[in-house]
């Protein structure tokens, strides 16, 4: 672990925590102590992968929306229930920055060079790192629910796989649920207790991830990617997508 000091967004000194695997043989008093005096002097506290569970049980994320590495996402929903854990890849909220880890936190430090110095520039600092679409907040990471939940909900990776391979043609929950011999309600109930999430909800984002790549990856028309993500108008795709990116399609492929 390394906590190195860089003068960056709004001119304030940050500390960041960098994480990795076993993050938790880092959570000695003294670590923590140094990090609560961090916050109390007013520096911005940020962390990338793993990092940010040092700062949750240095009780610095409580109120907080924060991105964490896939893996650490079930133990920091259950151990932190005042910290509001996030699927995006990052997160930018007051004076906490927060990334999941792998290569996110170039898409962090592009967003800071985009705020400071432009759209422009961070573009060629993207160029030269062969980065070839910057990824903002909006994004969510996938998260592989075999490795997250292990043996403990066979079903509910039966039942997300079953979605992921039916982008097109969505099915409803009645069909979802008899596929993995489950009542509807069951379904629902699953998805609520490890997802936080109904199984409708779960799905939507699915579709409207896979037409968030689209967008940037190809050039098929709006009117195709709605179709190619099951949706039966454009306009009901550009309505939905924007309630989940802030963005209509259009304006996104505009700005990338």
């Amino acid at each position: 672990m390394t906590l190195p000091q860089c003068h960056c967004y709004a001119h304030r000194r940050k500390s960041i925590v960098c994480g990795g695997e076993g993050i938790e043989r880092y959570c000695a008093r003294p670590v923590l102590r140094w990090l609560r005096g961090c916050g109390n002097r007013g520096l911005a506290l940020g962390s990338i992968c793993t990092g940010g569970y040092l700062l949750g049980k240095a009780g610095l994320l409580d109120g907080y929306r924060r991105s964490i590495h896939w893996e650490q996402y079930a133990a920091m929903t259950v151990e932190f229930p005042k910290v509001d854990v996030s699927r995006s890849i990052f997160t930018i909220e007051r004076d906490r920055f927060m990334s999941s880890g792998g290569t996110v936190p170039t898409d962090m430090m592009l967003y800071f060079v985009r705020r400071q110095l432009g759209a422009e520039t961070a573009s060629d600092v993207a160029d030269q790192f062969v980065h070839e679409r910057i990824r903002d907040t909006r994004d969510l990471q996938h998260m592989p629910l075999r490795h997250v939940m292990g043996g403990q909900s066979a079903k509910l990776v039966a039942a997300v796989e079953l979605m992921e391979s039916n982008i097109r043609e969505p099915l409803s929950q009645l069909e979802l649920a008899s596929y993995i011999n489950l009542s509807r309600r069951q379904l629902q109930r699953l998805f609520q207790k490890y997802l936080l999430n109904s199984p409708s909800h779960y799905y939507l984002q699915l579709r409207l991830a896979q037409a968030r790549q689209l967008l940037s990856q190809t050039n098929l028309s709006i009117v195709e990617i709605a179709a190619q993500t099951g949706f039966v108008s454009s306009s009901h795709f550009s309505t939905t997508y924007k309630e989940l990116y802030g963005n209509t399609p259009s304006a996104d492929r505009i700005d990338r």
